[in-house]
């Protein structure tokens, strides 16, 4: 019995240790909310770039094996995920990115994202980072003032004296 429970509990931890990991502020969120769009993030596929398969390649054929051997391999890693995104009903709240071996999903529940954590696998499951682009100003530019003064900084640092020695240096040296 003690073998049986000994043996139980390393099986556990191990699926442990191979599942992937729910951002802290994903799993809060969604103890708050119905629904919010997460992304996937699954393990890089980097080693494909250094493949002894693509080292004897040259020009186009290499970019055409790198790109066949990205695709095959992101399918693979990808597929465990989407056939718990199709059990859920989410296929069409799906976009995968082969590239980056990435997923995204509209609006995933608790229920679904405690599923897919449960894959295993080294993944991160969190919400999208969103960034947006700064609005440019509408205001026409305007040229400095030309009877401005120098920036008070440019003459606090000397710069004038500095380019004086610089210049002098510069121009002694016979290139």
């Amino acid at each position: 019995m003690k073998v049986f429970a000994t043996l139980a509990t390393v099986a556990l931890m191990a699926t442990a240790m191979q599942a992937g990991t729910v951002s802290p502020t994903l799993k809060a969120r969604l103890n708050n909310e119905e629904s919010l769009d997460i992304s996937i993030y699954l393990e890089p596929l980097t080693d494909i770039f250094v493949s002894k398969t693509l080292s004897v390649l040259e020009g186009e054929h290499k970019t055409q094996k790198m790109i066949s051997m990205l695709m095959e391999r992101t399918s693979t890693s990808q597929q465990p995920f989407l056939d718990v995104l199709n059990r859920h009903g989410k296929s069409s709240d799906v976009k995968t990115l082969w590239a980056a071996n990435f997923i995204r999903v509209k609006n995933a529940n608790k229920t679904l994202v405690t599923d897919l954590a449960a894959v295993p696998g080294d993944f991160l499951i969190r919400e999208p980072i969103v960034a947006s682009i700064i609005e440019p100003t509408t205001e026409p530019f305007e040229a400095v003032n030309s009877t401005q003064g120098l920036q008070w900084g440019v003459e606090r640092i000397q710069c004038q004296r500095a380019w004086t020695v610089t210049k002098q240096e510069i121009f002694q040296h016979k290139y």
